[in-house]
C-alpha cells in the first residue's frame, strides 16, 4: 500500500504523516478483551475476571463453598474426636484423604463410615461417604470451571476474529513504518 504510494512519487514524510495519523483505533479491540493480562502470564492461562459472567462467578464461589465444607468436616471430626493433628492428604488423583498419627489412633475410635486408603504406618489415610461425595462435587465443579473458561477462551478468539481487519491494518502500517525508519 505505501510503497505503491511512494512509487508514484508521494514524499517520505507525507507518507509517515500518514502512517502516523491515519493509524486504526485499536480502542474496541483492546477493551474487547477483558481480562487480567499480568495473572495469563503469570499462570499461563486466561482467568475470567469477577462480574464478567455471573454464571461463572456463581460455579467458583460453590467451589469456595465446597472447599469450606471439606475444611469445616475436618474441624468438626477434630473436636469430635479430640484429636488435633488430623490433616487432609493430596496426592495425585487422591484429594482429601483424611491422615491421622498412628498414635492418635490407638487412642480414638474412628467412625464406621471410615475405609483405609493408604498412607504409612506412622500415618494412615482414610475416607468417607461425606468426603468422597464433597470431593465428587469439587471434581465436578472443577470441571465446569475449566469448560467455562475454554469457553471464554473461544470467545475471545471470536472477538479477534472480529477485529481482525483493523488488527491487520495496524500491522501492515507498523510494517510499513519500519521499512521506511529503517
Amino acid at each position: 500500500m505505501i510503497r505503491e504510494e511512494y512509487e508514484k512519487g508521494s514524499s517520505l514524510p507525507s507518507l509517515i504523516h500518514k502512517l502516523v495519523f491515519q493509524f486504526p483505533d485499536l480502542t474496541a479491540f483492546f477493551q474487547a478483551f477483558n481480562f487480567d493480562k499480568k495473572e495469563a502470564l503469570e499462570r499461563g492461562k486466561i482467568s475470567i475476571p469477577p462480574g464478567l459472567m455471573p454464571e461463572y462467578d456463581a460455579i467458583v464461589q460453590r467451589k469456595a463453598e465446597i472447599e469450606a465444607e471439606l475444611e469445616s468436616f475436618l474441624n468438626e471430626l477434630k473436636r469430635e474426636l479430640k484429636v488435633s493433628s488430623l490433616n487432609y492428604y493430596h496426592a495425585n488423583k487422591d484429594r482429601y484423604l483424611i491422615e491421622i498419627s498412628a498414635d492418635a489412633l490407638k487412642k480414638v475410635s474412628l467412625p464406621k463410615d471410615f475405609e483405609r486408603m493408604g498412607g504409612t504406618q506412622k500415618k494412615p489415610r482414610y475416607t468417607c461417604g461425606r468426603v468422597q461425595s464433597l470431593v465428587q462435587s469439587l471434581v465436578e465443579t472443577e470441571r465446569e470451571i475449566e469448560n467455562t473458561e475454554i469457553g471464554f477462551l473461544r470467545s475471545l478468539q471470536e472477538r479477534f476474529a472480529d477485529h481482525y481487519p483493523h488488527c491487520k491494518m495496524a500491522i501492515d502500517y507498523c510494517a510499513d513504518l519500519d521499512a521506511i525508519l529503517s
